[in-house]
């Protein structure tokens, strides 16, 4: 098992170094700039590599070498992300904000390069074999806040889970998948905080197959990348009527006046309707739905309406399809029929005959 995971995290190390070199060949461009972002992961990869299977002591000139790689793949990803999605040009400043730190721990890093090998040795073997010291905890921690810093800031600017689920496609599942492996590759590099070499292996093996599954799902559906950065531009720039509400307690207060008062037996219910009762405009209901639901208005209530029928259809087989249709809020047959079979592909006889 051992030796699959080292061959996943070689595997997935050889194909970033790869992607790296080729997106770097040409003129200069910002795809140059993914190149890097690819040669930093695989740096990273090869060095936690070095690390949990002591070959650093072969290669004592990469000893502490992935710390200015880490700080330097959040900024550089923030700059690349409001670049190509946003078309957004950083101020001087902001890049100043963000590349500080990483631009420190290149110079702070700069003279452990000049140590001996003799001393550099001494120092890998203190890593190894005695209580590790107060500076090397350091820069874990900084390299790890560093880390679930930007996935942060990633997560602001993603769209919900449900808005792309309202997408008609496969969407919402890739995405989840991203969110997953985002998440995952967090807590992955956040395992040399333990100082465990098994700890650390595990996780760059996590991340090794979190990369490859996200690149090989590219392949395979090349259209999502493009979906997503365009949901998420929309997402930015879209108005918001939410600002002054709080967004939890409305959900819950939605989910009470749904499950607790059945509001959608109301054959006469509107979108108006349901905003007084939940003290909010008709704008900021049918944002909430689209945003936190992923449904409009229409599709919500017949949603519970068709899940309220099926439970009729299969308790009360004596009443007709007509009164189930009365019982659960729609004013006619015609429109009861045509919402069932959207939702549930089959008619109300057809579902009842089987």
């Amino acid at each position: 098992m051992a030796d699959f995971g080292h061959f996943v995290v070689q595997v997935s190390y050889a194909v970033n170094a790869c992607l790296g070199l080729s997106y770097s060949i040409g003129r200069f461009s910002y795809q140059r700039i993914f190149g890097f972002l690819f040669l930093l992961v695989a740096f990273i990869q090869f060095h936690f590599e070095l690390i949990y299977t002591k070959a650093l002591f072969y290669y004592p000139i990469f000893f502490l070498t992935y710390v200015p790689a880490i700080l330097f793949f959040g900024p550089v990803l923030h700059f690349l992300f409001h670049r190509i999605v946003f078309n957004h040009t950083l101020s001087k400043l902001h890049l100043f904000k963000h590349f500080l730190v990483p631009a420190m721990s290149v110079v702070a890093v700069i003279p452990i390069l000049f140590i001996t090998p003799d001393d550099k040795l001494k120092l890998i073997n203190g890593l190894f074999y005695s209580t590790s010291s107060m500076e090397y905890i350091f820069l874990s921690f900084i390299c790890v806040i560093s880390v679930f810093f930007y996935i942060a800031m990633l997560f602001s600017t993603l769209p919900t889970i449900k808005r792309m689920k309202a997408k008609a496609s496969f969407s919402y599942i890739l995405f989840s998948i991203l969110i997953f492996t985002v998440i995952i590759s967090g807590f992955a590099f956040a395992s040399q905080l333990t100082h465990s070499l098994q700890f650390l292996f595990a996780g760059n093996v996590i991340f090794s197959c979190c990369l490859l599954v996200t690149y090989v799902l590219h392949l395979r559906f090349p259209y999502f990348l493009t979906e997503l950065m365009e949901e998420i531009r929309v997402s930015k720039t879209r108005k918001t009527y939410l600002s002054s509400v709080n967004i939890n307690k409305a959900l819950a207060n939605l989910n009470y006046v749904i499950h607790e008062e059945k509001i959608y037996l109301d054959p006469e219910l509107t979108l108006g309707d349901m905003a007084d009762r939940l003290n909010l405009t008709n704008h900021q209901l049918s944002e909430l739905l689209n945003n936190e639901v992923g449904k409009n208005f229409n599709s919500f209530i017949m949603d519970f309406r068709i899940k309220d029928a099926i439970k009729q259809l299969k308790k009360n087989q004596t009443m007709t399809i007509s009164a189930i249709a009365s019982s659960v809020g729609f004013n006619s047959h015609s429109a009861f029929y045509s919402a069932f079979k959207r939702i549930t592909g089959k008619s109300p006889s057809d579902y009842l005959a089987e």
